[in-house]
């Protein structure tokens, strides 16, 4: 019964730095954006990421929040839920394909939509990746993930931002590196394989 306790409190601890670190870090570029990005830029940046985050989990049916209740159960079907989750994956794909165009004319300039496409793939993929390492109780991989992904985020913000000067490669740079760190840091011999 002690143990029991001592992996909550373990585990609290580990998703407490990892989230508190990755908020610190976004906070810490707030400056560097209001510094160098217009209104305009810093508005259209925000409507990306706040659409993303509205149409994600009606498109996956939020799969992979109960990717994390099927794997806890410890049953022998762990392949057949993580099969599911990424056929929904595809699915959404293919349909948020199909609706990009309409974003365009709707919501965003038509010269972000492959930013948005792009980043809605990388980050949808990464929740499911995410949500499959909590549910495989890889608390550790979990709350490390979102520090290494905001120290990237930062830091490539920074070169592109104010180094380079460029605000149309951030999106680009920043979303292909955070699924890159998520991909390399999940798939690995522990993930089953889909057929």
């Amino acid at each position: 019964m002690d143990d029991k306790y001592k992996k909550l409190g373990k585990n609290i601890g580990i998703i407490t730095i990892g989230n508190f670190a990755s908020k610190i870090l976004s906070f810490f570029m707030m400056p560097v954006y209001t510094a160098v990005l217009s209104t305009a830029d810093y508005g259209i940046s925000d409507l990306i990421s706040t659409s993303i985050s509205l149409i994600y989990p009606i498109l996956t049916i939020s799969v992979s929040e109960g990717l994390v209740r099927f794997l806890l159960d410890k049953d022998d079907n762990r392949k057949q839920y993580v099969s599911i989750c990424f056929y929904i994956w595809l699915v959404s794909l293919v349909i948020m394909f199909l609706l990009t165009p309409l974003m365009g004319n709707v919501v965003l300039d038509g010269k972000f939509l492959g930013f948005f496409f792009g980043l809605y793939a990388m980050n949808s993929m990464k929740s499911i990746l995410l949500q499959y390492a909590r549910g495989s109780e890889r608390i550790f991989q979990y709350s490390i993930s979102g520090i290494i992904e905001s120290f990237i985020y930062l830091s490539l913000n920074i070169v592109s931002l104010v180094i380079l000067r460029d605000r149309r490669c951030t999106n680009i740079i920043v979303g292909f590196f955070s699924c890159f760190e998520s991909i390399f840091g999940f798939i690995n011999k522990d993930l089953p394989r889909i057929n």
